[in-house]
């Protein structure tokens, strides 16, 4: 019975160092995405930001290195890439009502699973870009940014 009870007693304390390691591996896994997602998501402001799909509507050209979070946002949707989501803007905005509390990533995350397909034929692929400006709009969208109108240089 001893020896049941220690074979036991190892079993359980091996197991235990094992979920320590997963739990590890798993946030370190975590964080890598979630730094992948930021970096995407840079990048499509940029995009949008330089196709002028978007307007910044507060900290432009006020950059600083000490603020980094959220250097780009918000956004304002221009209307000629506004109007390619118009049928999915509402769909949007049920999907950050019903995650009010998910950060930018997350809402990337949840966009592209339920919508990517859409957004890249519907979108994308109409405005010709592809560095995730369009997840970079349709999070504006989903948080009810304002739509202005197109530039005079706008097409």
């Amino acid at each position: 019975m001893d020896d049941t009870i220690k074979a036991v007693t190892a079993f359980i304390a091996t197991l235990s160092g094992v979920v320590v390691v997963l739990v590890k591996l798993w946030r370190d896994m975590k964080s890598r995405l979630d730094t992948f997602w930021s970096a995407h998501l840079l990048r499509g402001k940029a995009e949008a930001l330089r196709e002028d799909l978007v307007v910044e509507t507060h900290g432009g050209g006020n950059f600083s290195p000490d603020d980094l979070e959220g250097a780009f946002m918000p956004l304002a949707v221009r209307q000629r890439a506004a109007k390619l989501y118009e049928k999915a803007i509402p769909a949007l905005q049920k999907l950050r009502a019903a995650n009010p509390e998910a950060t930018e990533v997350q809402m990337a995350e949840l966009i592209e699973r339920q919508f990517g397909g859409w957004i890249a034929r519907n979108v994308c692929t109409q405005l010709g870009i592809n560095q995730f400006a369009c997840i970079v709009m349709a999070i504006s969208l989903a948080n009810g940014v304002a739509v202005v109108p197109d530039s005079a240089n706008g097409e």
